[in-house]
């Protein structure tokens, strides 16, 4: 499997963007030498797991606050507002065997919805990456941490796969 495609491999690197911005910092000197950063920092890398992207809700419960109610708490397509659409939300739990892999950046824009494809036909999923940057607007960077809760939900996803 390749390292790019894993949920592990995604938080690692989202933790290395995290450091580059911290290096960016005034204070950044003074966090490297501080030793509960570095213990922090050793621990993490040991034990191969990052933390949460800045500490916020993980992909389950954005899946669960912004998708299940169309895509069901399952993700199979049968949540409580699917009966209102023209055409049934999809399966999520069936996206790696219709496409062979887990399909990560299919599904991050998808999410994302920003670059809307016309000859894909009619979008009536909202699109995410305008919403979640709005509520973001008055925080720091809010097209990152848009992009962080989109990853994190696309990774939630792969976890639900089907066999």
């Amino acid at each position: 499997m390749n390292a790019e495609r894993t949920p592990r491999a995604g938080r690692v690197r989202a933790l290395v963007m995290e450091l580059e911005h911290s290096l960016l910092l005034a204070t950044a000197p003074a966090l490297l030498r501080s030793l509960p950063f570095v213990v922090a920092l050793a621990i993490v890398c040991l034990a191969g797991r990052a933390p949460a992207v800045a500490a916020g809700p993980d992909g389950k419960h954005l899946y669960m606050t912004y998708c299940a109610s169309c895509h069901g708490a399952d993700g199979q397509g049968a949540g409580p507002a699917a009966s209102a659409f023209k055409r049934e939300p999809t399966d999520l739990t069936t996206l790696a065997r219709m496409c062979g892999t887990f399909p990560v950046a299919v599904v991050m824009s998808a999410i994302d919805g920003r670059r809307y494809v016309a000859a894909h036909g009619s979008r009536e999923m909202p699109v995410w990456g305008e919403r979640f940057a709005g509520e973001l607007a008055d925080e720091p960077y809010p097209q990152r941490t848009t992009l962080f809760k989109v990853r994190e939900i696309a990774e939630y996803l792969a976890t639900i796969q089907q066999q």
